[in-house]
């Protein structure tokens, strides 16, 4: 990245999202009403334990997001953080994450390279 340049980043913890839907057992919930607020359309029970499972098998899952971020890229030299830590909250009001009880608190992360 050029000095001066600036990076934005829009991202997730998804997996803790998804932790706490299998907790709450929306997971479930998500593939038995394909036609309601807790739908996943055309995912099966099976493609959402798979997808719980890889996310948790990442080692990011494990990082405190987006604090995790900001440490990585001011060990690169960017700096002048700028970031919304809960766009859903702040910008949509209700995100279907939320809907879904397994809200995963999506962020934008904005970073300045130094000049």
């Amino acid at each position: 990245m050029a000095k001066g340049g600036i990076l934005m980043n829009a991202d997730a913890n998804y997996s803790a999202g998804f932790d706490r839907m299998d907790e709450a057992g929306l997971t479930e919930k998500a593939a038995m009403h394909p036609n309601t607020q807790y739908a996943f359309p055309a995912t099966s029970l099976e493609m959402l334990r798979e997808r719980n499972d890889i996310a948790r098998s990442l080692y990011i899952a494990k990082a405190d997001r987006p604090f995790w971020d900001l440490k990585l890229l001011a060990e690169y030299g960017l700096q002048e953080f700028w970031f919304d830590l809960d766009v859903n909250a702040n910008q949509f009001r209700l995100g279907r994450m939320q809907v879904l009880g397994a809200h995963s608190a999506e962020f934008v992360l904005t970073a300045k390279k130094a000049e």
